[in-house]
């Protein structure tokens, strides 16, 4: 089973099994309601990050994802040249995940309650053949100009950033038992902290976007142990939009054989304001 977020994909081989994982809750909710034994669980602190370039190695495609650090020159070239002897695209993708506190309680009888708090990072990027080849090496036949577009080739590009932290409450339970089907629902509320966003695309060399973005991005750089507990660490807490979203599902067990679900997830929307 899984789920998608913004191009992301999360695999939960045993949240099904066991019915007691809350990140089940982003697959089908009801799923809580399905569990035969009493358990509980608390997650805190897992972080996970993927990554992928049709270009970029993994290294360089992390320190380009994750940090102020410009690619090497070296690296630059290899690009340029990939590019223009074997033509296509530029591709960059990238996602981390921190899941900061997370737990359910199981219990046959009363169902499963969840709850999760949640930072996801999302960017993609992708570059066409002209635009990637004038970006890399300022001509894309080699004449030393930096004119933006010298050729007068169409630019084709879609850059897309975005930040949100998510606390989720879920619930399931059984709503039907005999002994050839079982019923079970569930729903899931989310609140949104809207943290950053960009999106800006390029068609036929003529460009569009918007962004928005919290202090949180400015205080980041400039935090220091002496001012982590001054008024400046609060903007860390800081959003520039936010929103809601409603999740619901059902999960149908015949014979403890066959099992058919229908659920609805992150059916909601955030709104950007500041910045």
């Amino acid at each position: 089973m899984f789920s998608t977020f913004s191009g992301s994909q999360f695999v939960y081989g045993g949240g099904r099994i066991t019915n007691i994982l809350s990140s089940t809750s982003n697959v089908n909710p009801a799923y809580l309601g399905a569990a035969t034994q009493t358990g509980s669980t608390l997650n805190l602190m897992q972080v996970g990050v993927n990554s992928y370039s049709n270009n970029l190695g993994r290294n360089d495609a992390l320190k380009f994802l994750f940090s102020k650090d410009s690619i090497s020159t070296d690296t630059k070239n290899q690009i340029s040249q990939s590019i223009l002897q074997g033509g296509g695209d530029f591709r960059l993708n990238g996602a981390l995940n921190i899941n900061w506190i997370s737990g359910s309680w199981i219990k046959e009888g009363f169902g499963g309650l969840s709850i999760n708090l949640s930072d996801y990072i999302v960017g993609n990027m992708l570059l066409n053949e002209d635009y990637a080849a004038t970006l890399f090496t300022d001509d894309p036949n080699g004449g030393g100009t930096t004119t933006p577009n010298p050729n007068n080739k169409d630019l084709n590009a879609n850059v897309l950033y975005n930040h949100t932290r998510v606390l989720s409450l879920s619930y399931g339970r059984s709503a039907y038992k005999d002994e050839k089907i079982k019923v079970f629902l569930g729903a899931s509320y989310r609140h949104i902290w809207g943290i950053g966003h960009f999106d800006s695309s390029i068609a036929d060399s003529t460009g569009n976007g918007y962004s928005s973005f919290s202090e949180f991005y400015s205080t980041v750089g400039d935090l220091t142990i002496d001012s982590l507990f001054s008024n400046k660490s609060r903007k860390l807490f800081d959003s520039s939009g936010g929103g809601q979203s409603f999740s619901a599902g059902v999960n149908l067990l015949f014979n403890n054989k066959l099992s058919v679900d229908f659920a609805a997830i992150n059916l909601g929307r955030t709104k950007w304001r500041d910045n």
